[in-house]
């Protein structure tokens, strides 16, 4: 039984888990695993999202909008977890391309993001 059938986790599980640093949702999912002690069987893989410009623009109206309701979403789902509501959203393909190499350089057991 694997554990998305609701089997319990054992000890050498680890899991591949899908995330952008620029997505409130991703950095709540990795405050949570790191509170649980789990974040050492995390296989980061960078997803970003290609239409965000860069340099980052300050957003306004629906772009604005939607990020403001995935914050106060988190904010409610995660009420202990301190996050912001940020002027735009970046795009981290720089970002993830470079702490993909530096992982690949160091291991993941020398580093952790």
């Amino acid at each position: 039984m694997s554990a998305q059938q609701g089997a319990p986790l054992s000890s050498s599980d680890q899991y591949i888990v899908y995330g952008d640093s620029n997505c409130p949702f991703c950095y709540a999912l990795h405050e949570r695993l790191h509170d649980l002690s789990l974040i050492e069987r995390i296989e980061w893989r960078g997803a970003h999202a290609p239409y965000l410009p860069f340099p980052m623009s300050i957003w306004q109206a629906t772009m604005k909008a939607e990020l403001h309701h995935e914050v106060s979403v988190v904010k409610r789902l995660a009420p202990g977890l301190s996050v912001q509501l940020p002027s735009g959203r970046p795009n981290t393909r720089i970002a993830i391309e470079c702490a993909a190499d530096v992982l690949s350089r160091i291991g993941k057991s020398a580093c952790n993001l």
